[in-house]
C-alpha cells in the first residue's frame, strides 16, 4: 500500500508537472511579462475588485453548502449507516461530473478570451459545443455504470441500490445540460446574479429537509433530482434571458 506521504507527493506532482509546462508555454510564445507598475490601480478599480470577490466568494460557498446539505439533513434523521449507503452510491455517481469538469478546463480559457472584448456569438457557440459533449458523454457514462452497478458498488447487501443510482445518475447527467454555464456567469456583466443562489440554497434546504424526512435515502435522491431539474433551470432561464440582450 502506499503510504501518506507518497500520496500527497502522488497528488502534488502532476500539478507541479502541470505549472511547470504552463509557465514554459508562456515562456515560449512570449506571455511571460511581469510588471511592477501599480498606476492602474485606483479606488475605482479596488471597489469594482472586492465587489466582484465578495460575490464569487459568497457563489463558491453556497456551491459547496448546496451539494453538502442532502448528506447532513440524511444524517440528522436517519443516522451515519443510511449516510454511509448513500455517500457509497454517490461516489460512483460523481463520476458524471468528469464531463463538466473536463468542459471547464478546455473551454473555460477560450471563454475568458471572448469575454475580453465581448465576442458573444463565439462564447454562444462555445457553450452549445460544450454542452453537446457534456451530455454525450455523460449519458455515455452513465449507460456503463447503470448495466454494471454491481462491479461498481461492490455490494448486493441493500435494497434500491439501482433505483438510488438511476435517480442520481438522471440527476446529474442533466447537470450536464447547464455544461459551463456558471463561467460564463462569473465572466459575464451579470456575475452579481451569483447572489441569487443564495436564496435558491435555502430553498434547497428546505426541499431536502421535506424529502429527506419523508423518505430517508429516496428523499435525499429526489431533492438532488428536483434541486437540478427545477431550481437550477429557473435560474439558468432567467441568466439567460438577460444574458441574451446584451449586444454583440
Amino acid at each position: 500500500y502506499i503510504s501518506f506521504k507518497g500520496l500527497l507527493f502522488s497528488i502534488g506532482i502532476p500539478y507541479c508537472i502541470h505549472l511547470l509546462i504552463m509557465i514554459l508555454y508562456f515562456w515560449y510564445i512570449g506571455e511571460t511579462k511581469i510588471s511592477f507598475n501599480f498606476k492602474h490601480i485606483n479606488s475605482k478599480f479596488i471597489r469594482s475588485f472586492i465587489t466582484y470577490s465578495l460575490f464569487i466568494i459568497i457563489a463558491s460557498k453556497v456551491i459547496i453548502l448546496l451539494m453538502r446539505i442532502d448528506s447532513l439533513i440524511l444524517g440528522k434523521f436517519w443516522g451515519d449507516k443510511v449516510v454511509g449507503k448513500y455517500m457509497h452510491i454517490l461516489s460512483v455517481v460523481i463520476l458524471l461530473d468528469i464531463p463538466y469538469k473536463v468542459a471547464r478546463q478546455s473551454v473555460g480559457p477560450l471563454l475568458a478570451n471572448a469575454f475580453e472584448d465581448f465576442r458573444k456569438k463565439e462564447i454562444d457557440a462555445l457553450v452549445k459545443y460544450a454542452t453537446k459533449r457534456q451530455l454525450f458523454l455523460a449519458s455515455f457514462v452513465f449507460t456503463i455504470l447503470y448495466y454494471n452497478m454491481t462491479f461498481f458498488l461492490k455490494t448486493n447487501n441493500y435494497q434500491g441500490a439501482r433505483q438510488l443510482l438511476l435517480i442520481l445518475g438522471i440527476a446529474k447527467t442533466f447537470n450536464n445540460f447547464f455544461s459551463v454555464g456558471l463561467i460564463v456567469l462569473v465572466l459575464s456583466p451579470y456575475y452579481k446574479y451569483s447572489s441569487i443562489l443564495s436564496l435558491f440554497a435555502l430553498v434547497n434546504i428546505a426541499i431536502n429537509w421535506y424529502f429527506i424526512k419523508l423518505g430517508g435515502l429516496y428523499g435525499a435522491a429526489f431533492s438532488l433530482l428536483f434541486s437540478i431539474f427545477f431550481l437550477r433551470y429557473k435560474f439558468y432561464k432567467k441568466f439567460s434571458s438577460s444574458f441574451s440582450t446584451l449586444p454583440n
